[in-house]
């Protein structure tokens, strides 16, 4: 049985009103989740920890699977999250228009299943750091009052904006010693993927790696909410 270790944390940063980022983890399914939602007062909020309730819920009746029913039970369960989103929007008006990214991953014995949708990434170090998913985003210059140019998401595809959605999928073999990191764009966005691969590389605790990656993010702007989830196999 491959043992796994897990630490997440999340900060509001240093320009937001609320946090609109959210983790989950069922572990005795080896399953975890990050949502990085989106929309007008506090909606955001609410799309990322319903998607992530509605997720959640459907892996912990989940039965043991193969690999391949795995991938279209997780395939079901965004599904079913997407609906759940959209049916809170459509209930409640002031929550219309929301919605959310959402990266999730489960663990077998020999194999990692993840789930996609949104800019949220998964990142796997092992020797080197590698981003596992692809963005479903544009990037677009807009300019700010002091007149810098920055770095605007425009996001593709996500929970909640659509009745049909399309996440990625992948399954990848896992080795003793991986280190998986879901994150938010909030750390994504402010540090270098090269520093990041010098922290997950480090010897310290995977506590201690998450805390000083919120913490160089903070300091490079800070102008996101910042999370991540580290998963370490052994």
């Amino acid at each position: 049985m491959t043992y796994l270790e897990s630490f997440g944390i999340t900060d509001i940063g240093l320009s937001r009103e609320n946090n609109e980022d959210a983790f989950a983890a069922v572990t005795e399914k080896r399953f975890f989740c990050l949502a990085d939602g989106m929309g007008g007062h506090l909606a955001g909020e609410i799309a990322a920890a319903s998607a992530l309730e509605s997720l959640c819920h459907s892996i912990q009746t989940a039965p043991c699977m193969s690999l391949e029913k795995t991938c279209s039970f997780l395939r079901s369960a965004m599904a079913r999250a997407n609906t759940h989103v959209i049916n809170k929007a459509t209930t409640h008006p002031e929550y219309a228009g929301m919605g959310t990214t959402l990266s999730c991953f489960m663990l077998t014995d020999q194999h990692l299943v993840y789930a996609h949708i949104g800019d949220s990434r998964l990142y796997r170090y092992r020797n080197r750091l590698v981003q596992l998913t692809q963005d479903h985003s544009l990037r677009k210059k807009s300019q700010t009052q002091t007149a810098i140019y920055r770095n605007h998401h425009i996001i593709t595809r996500a929970i909640g904006t659509h009745s049909i959605i399309l996440p990625d999928l992948g399954v990848i073999p896992i080795y003793s010693n991986d280190l998986y990191m879901l994150c938010s764009d909030g750390l994504s966005d402010y540090v270098p993927e090269e520093i990041m691969a010098d922290v997950l590389a480090s010897p310290l605790s995977i506590q201690k790696k998450g805390e000083i990656l919120v913490k160089l993010a903070l300091e490079k702007g800070g102008r996101d909410n910042i999370t991540l989830l580290l998963v370490q196999v052994s």
